[in-house]
């Protein structure tokens, strides 16, 4: 395989605290120490933007369910790496493993689903009473995966709990401790108000859809609650998660104007609103969202290269571009455009720059360049 050398590019890698012009050289698909472009294939990124490959934190790619989409879909746009959201419950893993997470070319991990069924879309919620949350069950899928499993998901939804509350959370997350493991957990319309749950939030735990509208928001008493700063303080993740029903702009302008922003963003991707416009289409586009929120550039790209690769137990093998980290970069250009962003309500507003990737490379190899772009 040729080495590649991206030149000339504006490198923004919080992981590696670089953030200027820098030479990326990638040779047998890793990041060389030798940062130039001697004998390299040479590719020109003056006057663009460098990342390291992106990481969608948050997607539903278990074809097994009808929110399922073929991870190779998101490289067009800069997503070499991706976390399923527990998609797949235990029934289901084995099937996902073998023809989604082991075949993929994406870097992929996963959530397992508390609930034994997983999250089968089409209308149909998953099943959370006792039957449905088998403990020895979780315990025996994570053992025969622990190489793909990354931790543990539940949805609190009233609309999916029900009169069951706040049961299957509790005791989803009595088994993540049991197995030393984060519990992703889906929080759009919960049962309690965001102060009372967020108490029950261990270090390292996800708190996800962080600006949903619907309910109890992080919001309700006019700002952000003291236990949800505390939270944050003591580790808790933050997810923005967007998916089209769970971002709220009335929620997400406040919350940030009190600086409480995501530690990660992703998409929330699935069958439903993949690349569809104005909510989700794809990372870029809703990074770009984040920007017209006030976010700093470095932040936003943070919290979707170093921050879920350190979630997903891959340090300094994904998401920077550091030496010996996987050869993944996607050049970008921002440009000058208004952008309309909508939230699950339609509010609409509208941004003046857009992240538009040109060219994405997997592993030192070219995966996507746009029509446009050399």
């Amino acid at each position: 395989m040729s080495a590649i050398a991206v030149e000339n590019g504006y490198l923004i890698d919080p992981y590696a605290g670089i953030c200027g012009k820098h030479t990326v050289r990638i040779e047998n698909g890793t990041v060389s120490e030798a940062g130039n472009a001697d004998g390299a294939v040479r590719i020109d990124a003056d006057g663009l933007l460098v990342f390291p490959g992106l990481i969608d934190f948050h997607c539903h790619l278990y074809q097994g369910s009808a929110f399922g989409v073929d991870p190779d879909l998101m490289l067009s746009a800069g997503v070499t790496s991706a976390c399923d959201a527990g998609t797949a419950g235990a029934i289901g893993f084995g099937e996902f493993r073998r023809n989604t997470l082991q075949k993929s070319i994406l870097t992929l991990r996963a959530f397992l689903n508390v609930s034994s069924i997983g999250q089968p879309g089409g209308g149909i919620d998953e099943p959370l009473d006792d039957k449905a949350i088998n403990r020895d069950v979780i315990a025996e899928v994570y053992e025969q995966n622990r190489d793909l499993i990354i931790g543990l998901k539940v949805r609190i939804s009233r609309g999916i709990v029900g009169e069951l509350g706040l049961e299957p959370f509790q005791k989803a997350l009595e088994i993540a401790e049991d197995l030393g493991l984060p519990l992703n957990v889906h929080v759009t319309d919960p049962p309690v108000p965001m102060e009372e749950l967020v108490r029950y939030f261990r270090p390292g735990d996800v708190f996800t859809h962080l600006y949903a509208g619907k309910g109890h928001t992080i919001v309700e008493d006019g700002g952000i609650g003291k236990e949800l700063w505390e939270a944050k303080e003591r580790g808790v993740i933050f997810d923005a998660a967007n998916g089209r029903s769970n971002f709220c702009f009335s929620v997400a302008e406040k919350a940030i104007s009190e600086d409480f922003f995501p530690d990660v963003i992703s998409t929330d991707t699935t069958a439903y609103n993949f690349m569809m416009p104005y909510q989700v289409k794809n990372l870029p586009f809703i990074m770009s969202k984040y920007l017209m929120l006030g976010m700093a550039l470095e932040d936003v790209v943070k919290a979707v290269t170093a921050v879920p690769a350190h979630l997903m137990g891959l340090d300094g093998k994904i998401g920077t571009l550091a030496p010996g980290a996987s050869g993944d970069v996607v050049i970008c250009r921002l440009e000058d455009k208004d952008t309309v962003f909508r939230d699950t309500a339609g509010e609409e507003r509208t941004g003046h720059r857009i992240l538009n990737p040109v060219m994405v490379i997997k592993k030192g190899r070219v995966v996507y360049t746009s029509p446009d772009f050399m």
